[in-house]
């Protein structure tokens, strides 16, 4: 994944993955310390997230790249167990698109985030953007909106999520 997190933006042959912002994880093309790009599907690696409480009932991030299951793929690990409780791939495109783990049953215990890319050859990547951890079951700005107004009145977001969904 290189010594810092990619920079937009990428080769063109990459298209526009629809990343946030300007720096996003991508195990293709990966930023050495002193900012040079290095591409090819054969750089693989794990990227590990710090030990967190899972406190909000859903993760929600962008994902894109190999459709590799265990090999190219955002994982939820439990800490204690070292277990995957979720898990997703790309869909053999570089473009990236909102993923929710539903981390409900889990909520108050400890895990890690591990972007894994175990693949050389074709589609033999993995990107991620964006995690974010939220009451609504809303990816995106819609889910990001959704919570600002619960926080702005006062009110429960995932209860607020729950009203807007049975009012649509």
């Amino acid at each position: 994944f290189g010594a810092r997190p990619n920079r937009l933006p990428l080769p063109d042959y990459q298209g526009n993955v629809g990343a946030v912002g300007q720096g996003l994880v991508n195990s293709h093309s990966a930023l050495d310390a002193q900012g040079q790009r290095r591409a090819a599907d054969e750089l693989t690696g794990t990227l590990t997230s710090p030990v967190f409480t899972i406190q909000h009932p859903y993760i929600h991030f962008l994902v894109g790249g190999g459709a590799h299951a265990g090999k190219t793929c955002v994982n939820l690990k439990l800490d204690k167990s070292g277990q995957i409780v979720r898990t997703v791939t790309g869909k053999n495109n570089n473009r990236l698109e909102w993923t929710t783990f539903d981390v409900r049953e889990w909520q108050g215990q400890t895990a890690r985030i591990e972007i894994v890319d175990a693949v050389t050859g074709g589609w033999g990547n993995i990107g991620c953007d964006e995690i974010t951890f939220s009451p609504s079951a809303r990816p995106g700005p819609e889910g990001a909106r959704l919570d600002e107004v619960a926080r702005k009145h006062g009110l429960d977001a995932q209860q607020l999520a729950t009203w807007v969904e049975l009012l649509r």
